[in-house]
Order: structure tokens, then C-alpha cells, then sequence
């Protein structure tokens, strides 16, 4: 047994020269043996375009058995679907957000989102119905439109325009903090005239704060190149 003096791969006796880095293999106690018939193809095979698309159904029908068992034993037991709408509303929520990347040729990563966004508006909705009804119009609602929007603002920008990394992180942390800003709004217990937020303060004024020094770090050249050797961004 070999290994590459350059790379440290290890090497089979009939190799020449490293499959990694290409350097030479010298081991005077190990003389290179003859060609073996390998048990994978030299050249890669051609022709097939099938890629994770060939994913779904079988990802669909798995999804769908739970569903289904739940449903039938909900039934049987009590004449009636209550419990069972809570998993089969959960498992379709995750179809939409797992089988559309999935069955995609391209990443549409804006059109996945918007998908993900109606599922689970349709998830709460579900869910208000289910419980006590009320909850679902004056706060998921409006929450859910406003994160959404933010994510789906975020997601263009990214895919539009040219930002560096630590911009990006930088309009990660402060969206994060202002959607936590709307989250507290919202359900504030004791509604009033006057915008007040409380707990929301904890994770707005880290999430401000690292977005800032995110954004300095930027500005630095060389703290950033230091960054990008330190964490192979």
C-alpha cells in the first residue's frame, strides 16, 4: 500500500502517478504492477440527463403513504378526519418545499420561494380552521406576507445583483431582526396607538450589530482576504 508524497491519497499498486495531484509514484519496496480491469467505466457515461428529477415520484409516493395510513386510521377510529389533517397539511407543506427544486431543470429559486410562501399560508390557514379560528386574519396572515416579502426581496437582490458575501450576511442579520421587529408588533398582548416592541429588542440589536461589523469588515480589504483564507469563502 502507497501513498502520494505530494497529497497523501492513497494509492492502488497499479498507479503510475497520483489520480489526484499527478505526481509521480516512487516506491522502490512496491513495484508497479500491471493494468486491472477496473470496476467503474474510464470515461463517464454519456446520454443520461435524468439528474433529480427521476427523484420525485418516488419522494411523492413515500410522502404519500403517511398520509394515507393516518387518513385511513383517523377514519376508521372515529368516523370522521381531525387529527389526521394536522399530517397530511404538515407532509404536503414539505412536498412543495422539497419536490418543485427537485423537479426543476434549472434552479428558479425566486419561483420556489413564492411556491413555499402560498404553502404555507395555505399550511396556517389549515391550521386557524383546525384550532380556534381568529388568529389566522389580523396576525399569520400579515406576518407571513410581510417575512415573505422580505425573503423573496432578498433572494432578487442576490440573484440580480453582484454582492459580496459579507453584504449579503450583513442583509441576512438585519432582515432576520426586522422581521422579529413585526413578529413582536404583532402579537403584542395589549394593543395600543403607540408602536411599542419589547422582547423583540434581544435579537434586533445583536443582528444590527454584527451587520454592521459585517458591512466594516467589507470595507477592509485585507481583513477581508484574511476572512476568505480563514473560512474558504
Amino acid at each position: 500500500m502507497s501513498y502520494c508524497v505530494n497529497c497523501g491519497v492513497k494509492l492502488s499498486e497499479t498507479e503510475k502517478t497520483c489520480p489526484l495531484c499527478g505526481v509521480e509514484v516512487i516506491n522502490p519496496r512496491q513495484p508497479i504492477q500491471g493494468p486491472r480491469r477496473r470496476n467503474y467505466p474510464d470515461a463517464p457515461v454519456s446520454g443520461y440527463k435524468g439528474g433529480y428529477r427521476d427523484l420525485v415520484l418516488p419522494v411523492a409516493l413515500l410522502m404519500l403513504i403517511p398520509v394515507l395510513i393516518t387518513l385511513a386510521c383517523d377514519w376508521l377510529t372515529s368516523g370522521a378526519l381531525s387529527w389526521s389533517i394536522f399530517v397530511a397539511a404538515s407532509i404536503g407543506l414539505a412536498a412543495v418545499f422539497i419536490l418543485p427544486p427537485l423537479a426543476l431543470k434549472r434552479p428558479r429559486v425566486l419561483l420556489c420561494l413564492f411556491g413555499d410562501l402560498v404553502a404555507i399560508i395555505g399550511f396556517l390557514y389549515v391550521l386557524d380552521q383546525m384550532t380556534a379560528p381568529g388568529w389566522f386574519l389580523p396576525v399569520g396572515l400579515p406576518l407571513t406576507l410581510i417575512a415573505g416579502v422580505m425573503v423573496l426581496g432578498l433572494a432578487a437582490m442576490f440573484t440580480w445583483m453582484d454582492l459580496r458575501k459579507l453584504v449579503k450576511l450583513a442583509l441576512v442579520l438585519f432582515t432576520a431582526g426586522l422581521i422579529c421587529v413585526c413578529v413582536d408588533l404583532f402579537t403584542s398582548s395589549e394593543p395600543s396607538s403607540k408602536i411599542i416592541i419589547s422582547w423583540s429588542v434581544y435579537p434586533l440589536v445583536p443582528c444590527v450589530i454584527l451587520g454592521i461589523v459585517a458591512l466594516l469588515i467589507n470595507r477592509n480589504h485585507y481583513l477581508r482576504e484574511k476572512i476568505k483564507q480563514r473560512f474558504f469563502i
